[in-house]
């Protein structure tokens, strides 16, 4: 009977949970994950264009429905020529900036890891990510955003993932001192404003280029309401958190348009995508919070190529999500934990499966090598 009130003792489980975390069956999971595990391929792109990729501080896909918030992000739902994949899941243990992040790079999460491990070259080297496999494609690497570059250890990342040129609000000081700050960094309308600077600057050089930029515009709990949108009203009654977005919708929506009626144009994809969804819901409190009850992710395709406004409704996870940037390419179809979605299936599993719970426990400790000999092995 004692044993029995232990075991069923809900402290026993989270004791339990944590002994796990903190000293997972390595093997075991292993054996679990390997099956999965696709080592990245990479070949030259059949569409060698430069990219934009766009990252929407703590954006939910339920900002651009009109059944949710009426006219709130009129500008970026009337973009042409775009893929739309509707059906993408936010994967487990991604919910902040840098882990979203790394999830979307690197089709993969990871569960701990300390400030001076985040700082080493070596995080996570054991495994290849999409900004390196354009670097070594020739690509120059390109990442700026408002905010402090060494929060959540984005310096770090950057420098892992082989990205060649990195601005955050310190870089953005130094290159412009006047620009407006509020409380988390530069704002969105200066930070874009220095960014096509910076876009310009990298078609003129000639060499194909990845252009990451991140928003804060959005950042909970309440955003930021910079300069250019003073007098912009969503709706008399709206929190500062929609106010915020109907900004951003204006504020991006207008740098896409530059891009696209520019002479860069034909040669540029543009790549629409949340960061993570919003996990402070209080933020939309006061009338609209009820109606965020979809936490599928954003994520959008833009090609002058493309001729219409084309629906994906196969079901993905936001580790296909950079993958199918390269799989648009022609680069790859798959990438860790990744998938094609224009031409293969999602791995099977929700995106808060225990699986990824799983593999992001033993993310530094897996090896190509050992998952193609498991893999062989499997197939024999």
């Amino acid at each position: 009977m004692y044993f029995n009130s232990l075991f069923l003792n809900p402290f026993y489980d989270a004791a339990r949970e944590y002994y796990l975390q903190l000293n997972p069956p390595v093997e075991a999971i292993k054996k679990q994950v390997y099956p999965y595990l696709a080592i990245p391929h990479p070949k030259a792109p059949i569409k060698r264009k430069n990219i934009v990729y766009i990252f929407l501080e703590s954006f939910d896909r339920a900002y651009t429905d009109e059944r949710n918030f009426a006219k709130l992000t009129p500008h970026l739902n009337a973009l042409k020529n775009r893929i739309d994949f509707s059906e993408i899941h936010q994967v487990v243990d991604t919910g902040f900036t840098i882990k979203g992040l790394f999830g979307s790079h690197c089709a993969a999460n990871y569960t701990f890891a300390s400030a001076k491990d985040m700082a080493s070259e070596n995080f996570t080297k054991n495994i290849v990510c999409a900004s390196e496999i354009l670097h070594s494609l020739g690509y120059h690497t390109y990442f700026i955003k408002g905010a402090d570059l060494n929060f959540q250890g984005t310096r770090g990342f950057l420098r892992q993932r082989d990205y060649d040129e990195i601005k955050g609000r310190d870089e953005i000081l130094a290159v412009d001192p006047s620009v407006h700050t509020n409380e988390w960094g530069v704002d969105d309308d200066d930070m874009l404003r220095v960014a096509w600077n910076d876009f310009e600057r990298l078609n003129k050089v000639g060499r194909p280029f990845l252009f990451s930029l991140l928003t804060i515009g959005t950042h909970t709990p309440s955003g930021f309401i910079p300069r250019s949108c003073e007098g912009l009203e969503y709706n008399e009654n709206a929190v500062p958190m929609l106010r915020a977005v109907h900004c951003s919708n204006l504020l991006v929506s207008k740098f896409i348009e530059q891009i696209r009626s520019s002479p860069y144009a034909a040669n540029t994809i543009i790549v629409l995508q949340n960061d993570h969804p919003l996990f402070y819901k209080n933020a939309i409190d006061g009338g609209f919070g009820d109606g965020l009850k979809d936490e599928r992710d954003l994520f959008v395709i833009l090609d002058d190529d493309l001729d219409g406004e084309f629906e994906i409704k196969k079901r993905g996870t936001s580790f296909d999500t950079f993958t199918t940037v390269l799989g648009y390419l022609g680069i790859l179809d798959e990438m860790n934990f990744g998938r094609n979605l224009l031409s293969r299936e999602s791995l099977p599993f929700d995106a808060d499966d225990e699986f990824f719970v799983n593999a992001s426990r033993i993310l530094p400790k897996l090896s190509y090598d050992k998952a193609v000999r498991a893999q062989q092995e499997s197939s024999k």
